[in-house]
């Protein structure tokens, strides 16, 4: 059973991860895109609660990081 386990456990270590710097390209193009386009489909009170959503998000590991520092 470990020689099972080992065969692609040893193919998985060996791998590194390469990036085509075509598809990094073309990744971030259209991630720039798509926030303002979301944006411009959300109405105004949308907006407003997808701002407030993500500053929650923010605060809470802000303090979830700062109580680790200081446990």
């Amino acid at each position: 059973m470990q020689l099972v386990f080992a065969c692609p456990l040893k193919y998985i270590v060996g791998m590194t991860k390469r990036k085509n710097p075509a598809a990094v390209a073309l990744g971030r193009k259209g991630g720039k895109k798509g926030g303002p386009a979301r944006a411009a489909a959300m109405t105004p009170k949308e907006r407003s609660e997808a701002a407030r959503r993500a500053v929650t998000v923010r605060w809470e590991k802000a303090k979830t990081r700062s109580s680790n520092e200081s446990g």
